[in-house]
């Protein structure tokens, strides 16, 4: 990625404990959009996989029974919730700890703070159309049938990819390559809680070998008191950071 001025090479701490910090590099302040590397091991990786092998099936575009199968998204995918594996809830956790938001799932019984993870599959020529992660409905129906809407997205790529299918950010100029073992996250809302048009992104074509990724899409409930509204119309996430790691705030 073409280093900016604002580009910030960090250890960032967890949530719970100083020492417990992940290696951050940020690649847009607004939109907020940075990259951890070494956020999953090749053992973790292979188990995920390996459990998702034979329960999975053709992306679908679109919400519920809306949800058609389309050229914009060639793959495949399949969904683990924290309660199918122990590695799932310990991924789950570890999204909690470097974010600071809540990723509790209660589905189908309740409200969640956050989805299953989407493990999906790019064979040769897959790839994923520009769109956004947030959805395209009334917001009194997401808010009432989806426990609020994707706040954030954090995906993490299970491999590494010989050429191709890069995740672009079409409007701020961003392009991630693949890189085994680390996670790109961003906020699909500014700290204004308006939806940032500039996170519109795609996944390009895989043009060698194969692409592997685990998508957590994190939501609105749970989190009005973890991700703060800036002071000002134009505030940063990294100007509402600091609130979101003080154990004294929100409670």
């Amino acid at each position: 990625t073409k280093l900016r001025p604002f580009h910030v090479c960090r250890f960032k701490p967890g949530l719970y404990v100083p020492y417990d910090v992940y290696k951050e590099e940020i690649l847009s302040r607004s939109p907020y959009v940075s990259v951890y590397y070494d956020v999953v091991t090749n053992r973790e990786i292979d188990a995920l996989t390996n459990f998702v092998k034979g329960t999975m099936y053709r992306g679908l575009v679109g919400i519920g029974k809306n949800a058609t199968t389309a050229f914009i998204r060639t793959s495949d995918l399949s969904w683990v919730y924290d309660e199918d594996m122990d590695l799932a809830t310990k991924m789950s956790e570890r999204v909690k700890v470097i974010t600071g938001l809540e990723v509790d799932q209660n589905l189908p019984d309740g409200p969640s703070s956050a989805e299953a993870f989407q493990v999906v599959n790019y064979g040769l020529g897959g790839h994923y159309d520009v769109h956004m992660d947030t959805f395209d409905r009334p917001p009194e129906d997401v808010l009432l049938n989806r426990s609020g809407e994707r706040i954030a997205t954090f995906l993490v790529y299970l491999s590494d990819v010989e050429k191709g299918g890069n995740t672009v950010f079409v409007k701020s100029h961003i392009s991630v390559a693949p890189q085994k073992g680390m996670a790109l996250f961003w906020y699909n809302f500014d700290p204004a809680m308006k939806v940032d048009p500039m996170t519109s992104h795609a996944g390009c074509p895989v043009l060698v070998g194969h692409k592997w990724i685990a998508n957590k899409w994190i939501w609105t409930y749970g989190n009005t008191f973890r991700r703060r509204c800036g002071l000002t119309p134009n505030a940063t996430q990294l100007d509402v950071e600091h609130l979101m790691y003080d154990p004294h705030i929100g409670k």
